[in-house]
């Protein structure tokens, strides 16, 4: 499947920090001005075409705990 005006891959998931330093502001403004899409994190893609996922359980777990921590939240049991 290749990337539309309404939909578009992501390899990573933004950072907890620095994000209106990254790409993500622009991505999201863009989808809403073209009226609304899909933004799909842990997409490999080539040439505009999606080729694999490459997030893991893992990769989905420490973004967690990484975001947990810097809101100095503690995670419910």
């Amino acid at each position: 499947m290749t990337e539309r005006s309404d939909l578009d891959w992501k390899s990573e998931l933004p950072p907890a920090r620095g994000l209106p330093q990254t790409d993500f502001p622009k991505d999201v403004a863009a989808m809403a001005n073209s009226g609304g899409g899909v933004i799909v994190y842990g997409v490999q893609e080539t040439q505009k075409a999606a080729t694999r996922a490459c997030l893991t359980n893992d990769h989905l777990a420490a973004s967690r705990s990484q975001r947990i921590r810097e809101a100095r939240m503690t995670p419910a049991r």
